[in-house]
């Protein structure tokens, strides 16, 4: 049974996703401002997010298996301090190289983030015995990043109004360098893997394998299509809010940031409802909370009062199917390969937001921005389409497959 409280271990998750989530979110709405105020052209940004976008996707897998060698926690504290560095960096520099270099070590920095986190709290958990409280710290974890989103909103605003641009993100930069040394000095140290090749070398190359094998067989690609469900809605709503509401004279300018946190406080809440879902099959649960990404998506296409509404259903559901495909992908993982496989699917997604970004900016461009809109819905309700009729009929939830399974990714009727 669940326990009531979280243990310590949860708490500390807790604490760190909300404070990277404001992060992020002060760097993810300053970003292109302030490098446009400093003298960067449009190309040149274009071109550098290109790049280092390029090397997040590269770096994603590697870094998941790093991890899993040398321990979630070192790469963790190393992953914070080089995104704390170049987030400084970044909001110290006022030239195109500066801005550059900046981008391409915060990237790095989050490549090695990405994934340590869950990974070591679930195995952690798992270690000593708090294996039933999994699934519940899973969804938690997906709503406080949220929560920390919508408060990284606010900080935007509550900064903004002392500080330039550049200074805030130099302020949210020395925050994550305050969180690695918190990690480093009171999170428990992980034993290291003992069963695993002679070199690192070896190792890495192992992993590639096994997430390649992973993600072509038969598990690991209901559960990508999962993710790609995900990815196309949230790539997709990403592009096309901000023009959407200013194109339809819905909400002024100046409006915008507040709209932006009631949309983050849409998807915390998705995550916490998805609790409804735990003891459904769980092809049917991944499948609904995309069908409510697509219904949202669909309303926004319309100018009127349902556009609004539209919106935050989609982030409603992009919450929701956020903590159902965390969930459902942690309960596949053996704890030797948690992070390389973690890692996997943030790549797979990582390539379903640009592919969904890509197509619907062509879009947008020969049909308007209602269109893109129309199109993430339909590509989201086959996604969510393909997650259902690729189920099997014996299945198990995903909360009683973390529960009770813990991680076991040979067991092809887990991702149901």
């Amino acid at each position: 049974m669940t326990r009531r409280h979280p243990s310590p271990i949860a708490r500390r998750y807790f604490v760190l996703v909300v404070v990277v989530a404001l992060v992020d979110f002060v760097f993810g709405a300053t970003y292109v401002v302030h490098m446009t105020t400093s003298g960067v052209s449009p190309a040149i940004i274009g071109t550098m997010l290109a790049v280092a976008g390029i090397l997040s996707f590269v770096l994603e897998i590697p870094s998941g298996a790093l991890a899993d060698r040398y321990g979630n926690k070192r790469v963790l504290v190393v992953g914070l301090i080089g995104w704390g560095a170049a987030q400084a960096a970044f909001g110290l520099a006022h030239t195109a190289i500066g801005a550059g270099a900046s981008l391409l070590l915060l990237n790095v920095g989050l490549a090695l983030y990405s994934g340590a986190p869950i990974s070591y709290t679930i195995n952690a958990l798992r270690r000593t015995g708090l294996a039933d409280q999994a699934p519940a710290v899973a969804r938690a974890g997906n709503t406080w990043r949220w929560v920390g989103a919508g408060v990284g909103g606010v900080a935007v605003y509550a900064w903004g109004t002392f500080l330039g641009l550049g200074a805030v993100l130099a302020v949210s930069g020395v925050v994550l360098l305050v969180a690695a040394a918190w990690v480093a000095l009171t999170w428990t140290s992980e034993p290291r893997s003992s069963n695993g090749p002679s070199t690192a070398v070896d190792h890495l190359a192992r992993s590639l394998r096994q997430s390649w094998h992973f993600v072509v067989s038969e598990t690991g690609r209901r559960l990508s299509l999962a993710y790609v469900g995900l990815g196309f809605g949230q790539g997709v709503l990403v592009l096309v809010w901000q023009p959407r509401f200013l194109e339809s004279g819905m909400v002024p300018s100046g409006a915008l940031g507040l709209v932006l946190v009631a949309l983050m406080l849409g998807a915390a809440a998705g995550s916490t409802a998805s609790k409804v879902l735990d003891r459904a099959n769980a092809a049917v649960a991944t499948s609904a909370a995309l069908i409510v990404i697509a219904v949202g998506l669909a309303a926004t296409t319309v100018t009127s009062p349902a556009a609004v509404l539209g919106f935050l259903v989609a982030e409603f559901g992009i919450g929701a199917a956020g903590a159902v495909v965390t969930a459902l992908g942690q309960s596949l993982f053996e704890d030797e390969k948690r992070n390389t496989l973690t890692s996997s699917m943030a790549a797979v997604m990582t390539l379903a937001v640009a592919v969904a970004q890509f197509v619907a900016g062509l879009v947008w461009d020969g049909h308007g921005v209602g269109a893109a809109s129309a199109f993430g819905a339909a590509a989201v309700a086959l996604a969510a389409g393909g997650a259902f009729l690729l189920g099997p009929a014996r299945a198990r939830s995903a909360t009683q497959s973390l529960t009770d399974v813990g991680g076991n990714i040979d067991r092809e009727d887990q991702i149901t």
